[in-house]
């Protein structure tokens, strides 16, 4: 497993600390969400950045409405 790999698992498991819809759990999401990014980088992994994609949006639709930072 690469560092990049192991820091992937840490976030994912990081994750595992909120329950579902904690407004808490965007930042997490937004980490691992970066994460993959970084690593389709490397790899040019198509699955890697359509999932960050998906992570960036739970972690859009995790913020309180009319919030605009």
């Amino acid at each position: 497993m690469t560092e990049l790999d192991d820091k992937i698992a840490r976030r994912r498991k990081e994750l595992e600390r909120y329950p579902p819809g904690d407004t808490a759990q965007a930042m997490a999401l937004s980490n691992l969400a970066i994460s993959l990014g970084v690593k389709f980088l490397e790899t040019d992994d198509i699955v890697d950045i359509e999932e960050a994609f998906a992570l960036h949006q739970s972690a859009l639709d995790l913020r309180p409405a009319g919030h605009s930072n």
